[in-house]
């Protein structure tokens, strides 16, 4: 999580309805030792008050605290629809790497590490003090755990369920699978020339500046056999064929609807009224619901390259 991220994160092209961000807080900064020298703010996280996101302090040795954070962050979020972080405190009981020694800048802190019992043993202690658990079955997870892993075998179990939950992706079709491959990604003349026109067409009234006007009546020649086409047309044409082919696209950043290189004008902006509008034939008023650029696909009206192509697919519809 850093600044960047959460100056976006309320804007309309990135705004997530609320993201849960976790900092595994573990003193990754162990080389510098002076705590005055890590950062400016008292805790890491003070960089979310920026957005006012409620931000909550957890222990990492104590696992029921941990996931009463977590089920609390992700109830605000649902509820609030705005962003929520967890400032999980820990440690890093090795190194960076295989080679690195942190007590050579750090010794205090990591004689205490020694000496200080893992979160594993300290929660089976906890479990055991209580009843939960005997001391031979927490001993019996522990080995189960650590022979999987000499094993090879995965010790990440799925907790969103098998392929097809919505929330993961079936990567299987990309296995074994040869990338030397012809694939043809062709597409006829007449559908190119069809997008082509659409897509360098803007409302009745719609009063663009002069220069970029220019730069659509080229492109209807293009789209017409009249002149060669330059590769910002190309481009356009390229996002145009795979929404008419119902793939989505999604541009954004900064200049998106422009092109950072005036040369895509996905979004046109009346010269007398200065009020955007896409491809679609509909002017309006910039707001967060018609929020621009955004994920777009030819069943939505959207503010991204060749948007007024989809008039094509419903009609064919």
């Amino acid at each position: 999580m850093i600044q960047e991220t959460l100056q976006f994160s309320q804007t309309r092209a990135f705004y997530t309805g609320g993201t849960v961000h976790v900092i595994i807080n573990n003193q990754v900064g162990f080389t510098t030792h002076d705590p005055r020298d890590t950062r400016s703010t008292l805790y890491c996280s003070d960089v979310a008050k920026m957005i006012e996101a409620p931000i909550l302090h957890v222990n990492g040795d104590d696992p029921e605290a941990v996931v009463f954070a977590a089920r609390l962050a992700l109830e605000y979020r649902m509820k609030f629809h705005k962003d929520v972080v967890i400032d999980l405190v820990c440690y890093r009981r090795l190194g960076h790497n295989e080679a690195d020694e942190p007590a050579a800048t750090q010794p205090l802190m990591y004689s205490a590490i020694r000496r200080k019992p893992t979160t594993r043993q300290l929660y089976a202690d906890q479990l055991v003090r209580e009843g939960v658990i005997e001391q031979a079955e927490a001993d019996a997870m522990g080995e189960r755990y650590r022979r999987g892993l000499d094993e090879g075998k995965p010790q990440a179990h799925q907790v969103l369920g098998l392929i097809g939950n919505v929330h993961t992706v079936d990567w299987s079709k990309y296995h074994d699978v040869d990338w030397t491959e012809q694939v043809p990604t062709g597409v006829k003349l007449e559908v190119l020339r069809e997008l082509g026109l659409k897509a360098a067409s803007f409302p009745d009234g719609f009063t663009l500046h002069r220069q970029v006007q220019r730069i659509m009546d080229d492109r209807r020649k293009m789209a017409t056999g009249q002149m060669m086409l330059d590769w910002g047309f190309a481009e356009t044409l390229a996002y145009a064929t795979l929404l008419d082919q119902g793939y989505e696209v999604r541009l954004t950043g900064q200049d998106s609807g422009r092109g950072t290189f005036f040369h895509r004008h996905a979004v046109g902006h009346d010269q007398n009224t200065a009020t955007p509008t896409s491809r679609s034939g509909t002017s309006r008023p910039a707001s967060r619901a018609s929020a621009s650029p955004t994920r777009c696909s030819p069943r939505r009206r959207c503010s991204v390259s060749s948007t007024a192509i989809r008039q094509r697919t419903r009609t064919a519809s």
